[in-house]
């Protein structure tokens, strides 16, 4: 009993330094956002290596089928109670530690966190509206070994907690299966690559703005912020970001306009994603036609 309240109270201690260390990103993040004038900026939260990875070199689930405690009991509660209270549509987390060489071109073997080959693997997709995961986006290279390696129905459980799930595929690699952000409501706001989206439409509005401060707020002007701010959109629009947008002018009053305020409001269509493929297959009788057949 003394031994399992030590090891609690442990936890609960790496539990709040680990909330405080993400508290400093998250500051970080939020001061520099593009309407601060800073950069977009996304933090990839790394797990605590404990749950994964114990000692020097030891798995704490390895995915044995004979091992009497399962990865729920092992891993699943362990990262949902590090999760719990955590709520941020700019910060993502990945369930997974690798093994890899700690100097590039060493041989020395070492278990690193996840957020240096997954901000890589973010930063290296075309635009940031695609998403980072997937065969075509998230196979990450260099990996020697995973601490874990999540079954189908071990990834959907993380998928619930919201950290992103990486498995061995044996086809492709080392893959990124997930792209969710920490953000409890659940919305399309959940999802990293709209949130990439939105901070991208946002850095460059506001450059587009710039030039216009202190110009007359007339119709012709207006005309003319439409014009430079369509084309950005436009880009998103024919990049797949994006089903349908509309930029507004209408929320403006006299006093606004009297103030010196122009208000720009931006309705945004986002197009969904496939998380995953459902095949149904119908057989008939050979007599019927295929015209009568609905599916």
């Amino acid at each position: 009993d003394l031994g399992r309240q030590a090891s609690s109270q442990n936890g609960g201690l790496l539990r709040a330094h680990w909330q405080t260390v993400f508290d400093q990103f998250e500051t970080f993040v939020s001061q520099t956002r593009p309407c601060n004038g800073g950069v977009a900026a996304i933090h990839v939260a790394d797990p605590l290596r404990h749950i994964f990875v114990q000692g020097r070199d030891c798995k704490v689930w390895t995915g044995d089928k004979s091992a009497q405690s399962t990865f729920n009991e092992l891993i699943y509660h362990p990262l949902k109670a590090l999760l719990e209270g955590v709520n941020s549509s700019h910060a993502v987390t990945y369930a997974n530690w690798f093994k890899d060489v700690v100097v590039t071109g060493g041989s020395k073997l070492c278990w690193l966190p996840p957020s240096g080959k997954m901000t890589g693997v973010i930063a290296n997709t075309p635009n940031p509206w695609v998403a980072a995961a997937g065969v075509n986006h998230g196979i990450i290279e260099g990996v020697k070994d995973l601490a874990i390696n999540p079954r189908l129905r071990d990834r959907d459980g993380l998928y619930k907690l919201q950290a992103n799930a990486i498995y061995a595929d044996r086809d492709y690699g080392n893959l990124s299966f997930a792209q969710q952000t920490l953000s409890r409501p659940n919305t399309m706001a959940r999802e990293l690559y709209v949130r990439r989206t939105l901070l991208w439409l946002q850095k460059n509005a506001v450059r587009i703005m710039k030039p216009f401060q202190f110009q007359p707020n007339t119709l012709f002007v207006r005309t003319k912020i439409r014009s430079a701010l369509e084309p950005h959109y436009n880009t998103a629009l024919n990049g797949g970001a994006l089903e349908d947008f509309q930029i507004s002018f209408d929320a403006n009053t006299p006093n606004e306009l009297q103030n010196g305020i122009l208000k720009i409001s931006f309705l945004i269509k986002f197009a969904g994603i496939i998380k995953c493929v459902r095949l149904d297959y119908h057989s008939v009788n050979s007599e019927t036609p295929f015209n009568e057949v609905i599916l």
